[in-house]
C-alpha cells in the first residue's frame, strides 16, 4: 500500500506541477472568452470588448450539435444483421436515457466537452456504469424498490480538475 501512495503522490505532483503551468494561459482564454473586463488590471487603453471568439464557438458548437447523432452499427458478417439492429436501437436509448441520472442532457454535455476542447486543446469525461433504486410506496404505505436507472452514465470533467501524465501527449498509463 505504501509503494501505491508512494507512485500516486509522485503521480499527483508531476501532474500537478504541469496543470500549474497551464493554469495563467487558461486564465486569460477565459477572460476572452466569458467577454469581461476588469478595468483596474485590463492593460489597454481600449475597454471595449469584441465578443466574436465567444460567438464563434457558441455558434460552431450550435450547427455541430444541433440534433441528437444519428448513426447505425454495421454488421461485419451476414449473420450480424440483427445484433447489429439491436446495438443500435441500444445506444440510442442509452444516449437518451442519460439525462435521468444527473437531468442534463447529452447534447449539452457533449457542448461543454467541445467548448472545452476548442478553448483549452483538450477535453476528458468518464462513462461508468450507474445502479440506481427507488422506493415506489404503494396505497397501502408499503414500498416496493424498483430499479430507477441500470446502465452508462457520461460525466464530463473539468479541466482545471484532471491531472495527467504530462509525459504522453495522450492520456496514457494514468490520469487522476
Amino acid at each position: 500500500e505504501q509503494e501505491v501512495f508512494t507512485d500516486v503522490y509522485r503521480h499527483y505532483d508531476i501532474a500537478k506541477e504541469d496543470l500549474d503551468m497551464r493554469r495563467p494561459d487558461w486564465d486569460r482564454k477565459d477572460v476572452l472568452f466569458r467577454s469581461h473586463i476588469d478595468k483596474t488590471n485590463w492593460p489597454y487603453r481600449a475597454l471595449f470588448f469584441d465578443p466574436r471568439i465567444t460567438t464563434i464557438l457558441f455558434e460552431k458548437a450550435a450547427r455541430t450539435f444541433a440534433n441528437k447523432p444519428r448513426g447505425r452499427m454495421i454488421p461485419r458478417e451476414s449473420g450480424d444483421a440483427i445484433g447489429a439492429k439491436i446495438n443500435t436501437e441500444l445506444l440510442s436509448f442509452q444516449w437518451d436515457d442519460n439525462e435521468r441520472v444527473d437531468n442534463m442532457p447529452m447534447l449539452l454535455k457533449w457542448i461543454i466537452m467541445y467548448l472545452n476542447a476548442k478553448k483549452y486543446g483538450g477535453s476528458y469525461g468518464l462513462v461508468k456504469w450507474h445502479f440506481e433504486r427507488h422506493l415506489n410506496k404503494d396505497e397501502d404505505g408499503k414500498g416496493k424498490s424498483v430499479i430507477y436507472f441500470d446502465g452508462p452514465n457520461f460525466k464530463h470533467w473539468n479541466n482545471r480538475d484532471v491531472l495527467h501524465n504530462p509525459a504522453y501527449s495522450t492520456v496514457k498509463n494514468w490520469i487522476q
